[in-house]
């Protein structure tokens, strides 16, 4: 009696200090206890009463060790963790081996009214044979319209054609279902295991027909005129027989981990079949990567080469199978550790990602064949500049990144590294999505303004080398841009700037980052550089009212006084001037100061010729206007001419010639060499005419009447030859 009440007594106190101790696992006894489970009872809560004390204790060590040591020992338990999981894998072979050899009994069923091992066997093999049947048949049935399909066509086939192909393969597909399904329920009715693993084997042969017809849609090995991957026969063959081999294999080993699972085969068992089957399945994938090393190389680099002029692109793409055989590496890697960890869905999610990046391979094929179609016909209809359609293709294909990035990053957080749960992945998608629809809107709008902008402002042209024109026209033709065009430059660096700016923000604002900071803070920086950039700002600011008041435009030739020059570029800073030499003058707007114009609107040009003395100038006026209207119709200097090249009448007499004043007005860019072809047609058509130009002739006279006027020249001529002039009188 004074032991229970003792008990009593202990258990009352300890029942009281397990508030303090914190929560520990100890139950209330309840009345009418013997003595012998009263004793049982305070064993156990004095036991878990210790347990907690001691790892209280543990707890308060481990705050006073340094964080090397607890860092340490972190890794120690770890590694003693894997070593123990890894016995305990390893030490369940016995069993496994023991569950594969029971198989037979476990799946007889003649003593239950079902059928026996052997009988299931032949009923699963005559439902795979009868279904695979049906798909062979109904493709041979309808190999007549597949070629009718295809007659008269090239590859890539028109898309009705291709859809039309597609659906035949369906059929085939549709009746292996329906004959599989329909000789499943006939034969097991009853249900059970067997029905299972039976539904479980159909249905991995059905997903595996599945995936081989889709791709047989893209590759076609016997049928060039429907296939839209860009490979050959014999590559398209290749390929198929690969992703057959490839996508057959791991799912025999998901279908024999199904049937383990359904006959009742433990965890530690069903991971160490995982391990068995993972170096066979690793190393027919690597296996298939260098065997498809090729194939796949030649359909990414024609894919590449349509899509992006960038050689590292193509440098990649023929070398892919480094980074396949490193993903099918590290995917090894984590099945095993996921095996050890004990999470057995690693190889699905895998799986998954597998899929995914071919999947995204299709696609891509198809946006490749989209863009190689139009791409002929804008060749057949001579279009050659860039379209608002090709935009749209490159649009869609970076939505389709956008895509395929977000799910690539589900897969591999929440199922292969699971560092981010499954139930917080909504809100991480909705961040992720809304950056990236920003990232495509700006990248949208840049295109589009950049290429409205390119439209307006018309190609580039670079400058013309002196001499690379017509012979007689060695002056390059300086054709005055439009006031817009002459703007695009600067308003697409502006707009760039802009977009760019408002991205980054967008972008942060949606990952989450509090933006109001960085406003601030640009505000300042931007005063800052204000105050300590007196000369750009000045410049700029110059810069925007030369634009204002139109006072030069890209190609006109303009003189700043300091230098001259065509101008043949700008930005927010300087103006950039060609001389007709060849040099280049880079002059800020802050120096530029006054501008002479010599491209705008129109140029008068005005000469003046030597005639002799006694010409007619009536005929001379006349002669001048018929060679000015001549001039405005010839083909190639017509549309340049403004007002004809007439005489404004004797600018000067002199002693021994007339002035004759001359003037046209063309448009700006070559009026010396219109003045040059005026010259030349006046020295073809004056003297005909009867129109002499004046010499250089002195007329000389003696006092005394003595013989008429000499020529200086002439007399020059006969003192070479021995003859003396007349003396001259002074």
């Amino acid at each position: 009696m004074p032991d229970r009440i003792l008990s009593a007594i202990c258990a009352v106190l300890l029942f009281a200090m397990l508030p303090i101790l914190g929560p520990a696992k100890a139950q209330t006894p309840p009345p009418g206890w013997s003595k012998q489970e009263m004793d049982r009872f305070v064993e156990a809560v004095s036991e878990s009463v210790a347990k907690k004390l001691g790892e209280n204790a543990k707890a308060a060590a481990g705050v006073a060790k340094p964080v090397t040591a607890g860092r340490a020992d972190a890794s120690a338990d770890a590694i003693h963790l894997i070593v123990t999981r890894l016995g305990e894998i390893l030490g369940s072979a016995p069993r496994l081996f023991n569950h594969i050899a029971d198989l037979p009994a476990l799946l007889d069923y003649s003593q239950k009214g079902g059928l026996g091992f052997m009988e299931f066997l032949l009923h699963a093999g005559m439902i795979a044979a009868m279904a695979l049947g049906a798909e062979w048949a109904t493709r041979l049935a309808t190999g007549g319209i597949v070629r009718r399909i295809v007659r008269d066509v090239s590859s890539p086939p028109p898309w009705m054609r291709w859809i039309a192909l597609t659906a035949v393969e369906a059929l085939a597909i549709l009746a292996l279902g329906v004959v599989g399904n329909t000789i499943f329920a006939s034969l097991f009715l009853k249900g059970g295991d067997q029905a299972r693993i039976a539904g479980a084997l159909l249905m991995a042969l059905f997903w595996w027909r599945v995936g081989l017809s889709v791709l047989r849609c893209w590759l076609r090995p016997r049928l060039a005129a429907g296939r839209l991957a860009p490979v050959d026969d014999q590559d398209a063959a290749a390929l198929m027989r690969g992703f057959a081999i490839a996508t057959a294999v791991p799912v025999v080993s998901r279908a024999w981990i199904g049937v383990l699972t359904t006959t009742g085969a433990t965890r530690d068992e069903i991971v160490l079949q995982q391990f068995l089957n993972s170096p066979v399945i690793f190393g027919v994938f690597i296996a298939t990567v260098l065997a498809l090393k090729g194939p796949v190389a030649r359909w990414l680099e024609e894919l590449m080469a349509l899509r992006s002029r960038e050689s590292w692109d193509r440098y990649l793409a023929s070398r892919w199978h480094f980074g396949a055989l490193t993903f099918y590496l590290l995917m090894f890697v984590a099945v095993s550790h996921g095996g050890i960890s004990g999470r057995t869905d690693l190889p699905t999610a895998l799986n998954d990602l597998q899929m995914l990046l071919m999947g995204w391979l299709l696609i891509e094929t198809v946006l490749y064949c989209i863009h190689k179609r139009r791409k002929q016909e804008k060749a057949a209809a001579a279009v050659f500049e860039p379209l608002l359609e090709d935009i749209a293709w490159r649009g869609a294909d970076i939505l389709v990144r956008i895509a395929v990035a977000i799910v690539l990053v589900r897969i591999v957080a929440t199922e292969v590294l699971n560092v981010v749960p499954a139930s917080a992945w909504a809100g991480y998608s909705a961040t992720l999505m809304s950056a990236g629809l920003v990232l495509f809107a700006a990248w949208a709008l840049w295109q589009v303004a950049k290429y409205y902008f390119e439209k307006v402002g018309g190609p580039v042209r670079g400058p013309v080398m002196p001499g690379a024109e017509e012979p007689e026209d060695d002056e390059e033709k300086l054709e005055g841009a439009s006031r817009l065009r002459t703007l695009m430059p600067v308003l697409k660096s502006v707009v760039g700037v802009l977009l760019f700016g408002l991205t980054i923000l967008l972008v942060l604002s949606q990952l989450g980052v509090n933006i109001t900071p960085l406003l601030a803070g640009a505000s300042i920086f931007g005063l800052a550089l204000s105050f300590g950039s007196q000369s750009l700002v000045r410049d700029i600011v110059s810069g925007v009212f030369f634009l204002a008041d139109d006072a030069f435009r890209v190609g006109e030739y303009i003189d700043i006084g300091k230098a001259k020059g065509t101008v043949e570029s700008f930005t927010l800073r300087s103006i950039r001037l060609r001389h007709q030499g060849g040099q280049i003058h880079t002059i800020p707007f802050g120096q530029l100061g006054q501008i002479t114009n010599f491209s705008r609107d129109w140029a008068t040009v005005k000469f003046n010729l030597r005639f002799a003395r006694d010409t007619d100038v009536e005929a001379l006026r006349k002669a001048a206007k018929k060679i000015g209207l001549e001039l405005m119709e010839d083909p190639d200097i017509k549309d340049d001419f403004l007002l004809p090249l007439k005489m404004q009448g004797i600018a000067d007499i002199q002693d021994n010639a007339l002035i004759a004043r001359f003037k046209f007005t063309v448009r700006p860019g070559r009026p010396s060499y219109i003045q040059r072809l005026a010259i030349k047609r006046m020295l073809q058509v004056f003297p005909e005419k009867g129109i002499e130009f004046a010499s250089a002739t002195v007329a000389v006279r003696s006092l005394d009447g003595g013989p008429p006027p000499l020529d200086i020249m002439a007399a020059a001529t006969r003192a070479g030859v021995g003859q003396a002039p007349a003396p001259a009188a002074l």
